[in-house]
């Protein structure tokens, strides 16, 4: 059973999730760096403002995602994302997700080569997050396996 804390602790460890967007093509699957706030109230994101990602979450914000770690711990969640347009807090959250790069071996995602104000962060305030315990090589409840993170 994994508890809110365990997750918030996972979630500030691992620090790429794969979200699902639906855009004007249709549904799409994309890695994306994200910060997450101790409370699990809100994970931000940043992308160009011309992306094909940030075109979606403003036509439809809707926004589910996997983050999972191999013999660790996989949380899913869905949620809403909205704009951060407060300058201010905007550079609070890129600060968090460049520091966060930090903790990712040889990885440098293309959001830090975004220059000035040609990017677009995004709040997600999740609506239903799961956490899915992998460190055992099997699942062995006959029942769900997952624990729903209350938020």
């Amino acid at each position: 059973m994994i508890n809110k804390q365990a997750a918030v602790n996972f979630l500030q460890e691992v620090n790429i999730l794969t979200a699902a967007l639906v855009g004007e093509r249709g549904p799409i699957s994309t890695p994306l760096l994200f910060a997450v706030e101790d409370d699990l109230s809100a994970l931000y994101i940043a992308t160009h403002k011309d992306s094909y990602k940030s075109k979606a979450l403003l036509a439809n914000p809707a926004i589910s995602a996997s983050i999972w770690q191999f013999e660790k711990m996989l949380i899913q969640l869905d949620g809403i994302a909205k704009v951060v347009s407060d300058q201010a807090e905007t550079s609070k959250y890129i600060d968090k997700l460049v520091s966060s790069v930090g903790r990712l071996k040889s990885f440098w995602p293309p959001v830090l080569q975004i220059e000035g104000d040609s990017y677009i962060v995004f709040a997600i305030t999740p609506t239903w997050i799961r956490a899915l315990d992998l460190s055992s090589p099997t699942i062995l409840s006959g029942d769900n396996p997952f624990t729903e993170i209350t938020i």
